[in-house]
């Protein structure tokens, strides 16, 4: 009641106060005080809804479908908290909290054109509390559940408790972007009022991007397959717009030093937006369901989600042509990758071509289904046309800082760029000696070294002059340049191997020896300890295994060292026969050493107790001239059975029976001097992942490098 009735008062102060923002623009009053306060109302009815379903989760009111559905009541205090954003209906609410907090900071900022900005800004809210209404976290069960069904097993990892949030916080900021590009419109002003959204667009870009590399840790940490990243259509969902907001930030930048690229940058801003909103539609309507293991299963909001990219996408774009002429693209000079605005303007294509592509390959499936039979694309796709953009960015990485805005003579620029040029052949070097042979890796690996000493020099010169405030971005270029090494060490030349390792038995595989130890129970999952020798240490891994349901889920283990992961990943576990195991149809002989063994009958021994049946084989034993039958036998007594052991004639190997099958006339022996029982067989999926320290160090300093930027525009614009 609570939760459901703080929802309606926050969708009805939501319409009222776009609504009441917009009577200046008309000329019907002069303030919009009535308004703030409506957004304050509405502010606080989101805060009321989210606390419910915190209280709701928390206390265990399984009288709501939603917390049934994503807990139970032996879940750690984390994880009842992230079920706040596991589910459909909670990641709706949690966005509209963050856009409801977003706003009253917009509030407070924004002075000139806030009769503007904040209808805008409301539309997204309306929208998102639409969809809460027609589908609330707050249904109730008709009958009380004594408990839960408790959260995804794969979401029970620390990096999924702040995953989601993180990008929720990036897709709440990137409305506001696109609002002052609609205020720009109003005003028909596109430097000042648009440039406003700058420091906007870079904190979202930022959480994004941050939201992204978390999951990637996540994925590589849980999902048990290797990877950071797997072009799954959800993934790609929330990269489009990271790379287009890219794209946005560094235009904008540009844009407000010298006034370039104004119309791009528009174009962009609304562009990013709607790809959040795509983003959206992806994941939650159901249409990727059969394509990735992130989506959502159909949903009944798949109407509204389209009314949604509609509104937002028809007007932008109508304004943005009917405007264009008048939007100005800023003083006109010659445009060259070797002057600073051209080099912008090139890094900005190639983002938004790369974004384009990733976006064509994911929305392959529709694309397909629309003409015939639907199908996806490969990982190859995306690698086929993704890596020579990164190896020309690369290089325009290394280049962008040290040109300025008029074109640079070639000579002039070798001399400011000799010790990352002198840096490529000793890259190259290095990779011919580590087994490095494509001429494109070869290549991409000297971009890479120049891209990292360029920036790594700029950096240095920038953080001595400048001080830590004006070097966020260079620190970021360094990052990626690194990222991208990382990333092509690791996805070319990963070696694998699958292995079946033996209880107590030692294997190789990839130059390191394993040896499993067995399982032990780590609450409720199997811990499978492997002893791991490189020929200089031993450690000892525990990649696990456990049930969800009915899913077997894997959990791997990761060995890592300065150059490189070990990396190991459960496939399956299983029992191998028992030593000297022999099956014989009754009537049939076999030769063991210097016995011949044949078995003649299955022979029935009575006991007065019904519950108890003894059954018996005859075995004729010949050796040196001479025969003798042997009886082994097996007592049935409930649910538990004991085998009676006999020898063969003058020598010390047991004959054990071990099974029948009457019916087909076979029985099962165990024949030797030391029978041992079976042992554990674990089959393994080993991997050696090269650089991805190297990977984790950019993906680190690109994170710090972009909140040093955030934190220098949002404290000095």
């Amino acid at each position: 009641m609570i939760g459901n009735a703080a929802l309606l008062i926050a969708f009805f102060t939501a319409l009222a106060a776009g609504c009441m923002f917009l009577l200046p623009v008309f000329g019907v009053i002069k303030t919009n005080r009535n308004a703030v306060h409506l957004y304050y109302v509405h502010s606080a009815a989101v805060i009321t809804a989210s606390a419910y379903l915190l209280y709701a989760l928390l206390s265990h009111r399984f009288q709501y479908l939603y917390v049934y559905a994503h807990t139970e009541r032996s879940l750690d205090t984390k994880y009842l908290i992230s079920a706040f954003w596991a589910g459909q209906e909670g990641s709706y609410l949690f966005w509209v909290l963050c856009g409801a907090i977003i706003g009253l900071l917009l509030l407070k900022t924004e002075k000139e054109v806030r009769h503007i900005v904040m209808p805008v800004f409301l539309v997204g809210q309306t929208f998102l509390l639409l969809f809460l209404l027609l589908g609330s976290p707050f249904e109730m069960a008709s009958v009380v559940p004594p408990d839960g069904t408790g959260l995804n097993p794969l979401l029970l990892d620390p990096w999924m408790v702040i995953h989601p949030p993180i990008v929720f916080i990036g897709y709440a900021l990137l409305i506001v972007p696109f609002a002052y590009v609609v205020a720009a419109f109003y005003r028909r002003e596109y430097q000042t009022i648009f440039l406003k959204g700058l420091p906007w667009a870079l904190t979202g870009w930022f959480f994004l991007g941050a939201g992204i590399f978390v999951g990637g840790v996540w994925a590589y940490r849980v999902l048990g397959w290797g990877g950071y990243w797997g072009w799954d259509p959800v993934e790609n969902a929330s990269l489009v717009p990271w790379l287009t907001g890219t794209a946005l930030i560094h235009g904008m930048l540009l844009q407000k030093q010298k006034q370039f690229y104004t119309r791009f940058n528009v174009f962009l801003a609304i562009t990013t937006y709607l790809l959040v909103i795509s983003a959206t539609f992806l994941t939650r309507s159901g249409v990727m369901a059969q394509y990735s293991v992130h989506s959502f299963a159909e949903t009944p909001l798949t109407p509204y989600l389209i009314a949604f990219m509609i509104c937002i996408s028809l007007p932008a774009y109508t304004l943005f042509v009917t405007r264009y002429r008048e939007i100005g693209g800023g003083e006109s000079v010659e445009l060259s990758p070797l002057n600073r605005q051209g080099s912008f303007g090139l890094t900005m294509v190639i983002l938004c071509v790369s974004a384009l592509l990733v976006l064509l390959g994911t929305l392959s499936p529709l694309l397909t289904g629309a003409f015939g039979t639907a199908s996806s694309v490969g990982e190859s796709y995306y690698f086929l046309t993704n890596a020579p953009l990164a190896l020309i960015l690369l290089v325009l990485l290394g280049l962008c800082p040290f040109l300025r805005l008029q074109k640079k003579e070639p000579i002039e620029l070798i001399k400011t760029l000799i010790l990352p040029i002198a840096s490529m052949p000793v890259a190259l070097t290095i990779g011919l000696f580590s087994g490095v042979s494509s001429l494109f890796d070869l290549l991409f690996l000297a971009a890479g070294s120049f891209a990292l000493i360029a920036s790594i020099v700029i950096l240095y010169k920038v953080l001595i002059r400048q001080g830590i405030k004006n070097c966020g971005g260079y620190l970021s270029h360094v990052g990626l340049a690194l990222m991208l090494i990382g990333i092509l060490a690791s996805t070319n030349y990963t070696r694998s191997q699958l292995v079946q390792l033996v209880e107590g038995v030692t294997a190789t595989a990839l130059d390191h020896s394993l040896t499993y130890q067995g399982h032990a129970i780590d609450g409720e999952k199997f811990a499978l300890n492997i002893s791991v020798d490189d020929g200089e240490k031993n450690s000892l891994a525990s990649p696990k295994m456990y049930l969800a349901g009915n899913q077997l889920m894997r959990e791997p283990a990761i060995l890592r060292t300065l150059w490189r992961d070990l990396y190991i990943s459960p496939s399956e576990l299983k029992y191998n026969e028992p030593d000297n195991v022999k099956v014989l149809s009754k009537g049939e002989e076999i030769e063991f050493e210097d016995y011949k063994i044949k078995f003649t009958e299955f022979i029935l021994q009575p006991h007065g107790n019904t519950d108890t049946v003894e059954v018996g084989t005859a075995l004729e034993v010949s050796t040196k001239g001479k025969t003798e039958t042997l009886i082994p036998t097996l007592k049935f007594e409930g649910n538990e059975f004991t085998a009676t052991a006999v020898h063969l004639p003058e020598s010390d190997v047991e004959v054990i029976l071990d099974g029948v099958d009457a019916s087909e006339g076979r029985a099962r022996f165990l024949i030797g001097e030391q029978i041992n029982p079976g042992h554990e067989v674990l089959v393994a999926e080993i991997k050696i992942k090269p650089l991805i320290s190297v990977l984790a160090l950019g993906t680190a300093l690109l994170i710090v490098g972009s909140l040093i930027a955030v934190w220098r525009r949002v404290t000095v614009g």
